[in-house]
């Protein structure tokens, strides 16, 4: 490593602290100040999208399948993920939102984007396009070392509950 990259890679650092503390350790999920984890919101922003196996989920959130349970047990537990087997395949178990899942992550991604837009706002627009591209950059790396360092995907129970 030159000593170029090993100066980037210092700063990368020094700056993940100060970005961990702008996104928050909880997320609101309504007025009331009911709020869940950073990783919980991670989770169901993802559901948002579409129903996803165990495997893909934490695949998409990046956790290990014995951490997701945790995460999804919680949701379930709240009344805002459903499990669901799959009619073609009974290995496969489907997560997906409730509607109270969906509602609160509605309020949790507002409060999540106004959180952070307050941050982004103090940039110039160049410097907030150039974060967001390099930021896309550092995701496409992330996603492609993880492939090389595990090249098999972690196994699934079939009740959807990691191993």
């Amino acid at each position: 490593m030159s000593e170029s990259d090993a100066s980037d890679v210092a700063r990368v650092l020094d700056c993940l602290p100060s970005l961990r503390r702008a996104l928050g350790t909880e997320v609101p999920t309504s007025p009331k100040g009911d709020a869940i984890s950073a990783t919980q919101f991670y989770a169901v922003r993802a559901l948002q999208h579409r129903d996803r196996t165990a495997g893909e989920l934490a695949r998409a959130i990046s956790v290990r399948l014995p951490t997701l349970t945790q995460i999804v047990d919680a949701l379930v537990d709240r009344g805002w993920i459903e499990r669901r087997d799959d009619p073609s395949d009974r290995r496969k178990v489907w997560l997906g939102l409730t509607e109270p899942g969906r509602e609160a992550a509605r309020y949790a991604g507002a409060a999540a984007e106004e959180r952070l837009e307050t941050v982004l706002s103090q940039i110039t627009p160049a410097q907030r396009r150039a974060l967001v591209k390099g930021l896309e950059a550092l995701r496409g790396a992330i996603q492609t070392q993880r492939r090389q360092d595990s090249p098999r995907p972690e196994p699934a129970r079939a009740d959807g509950r990691g191993r």
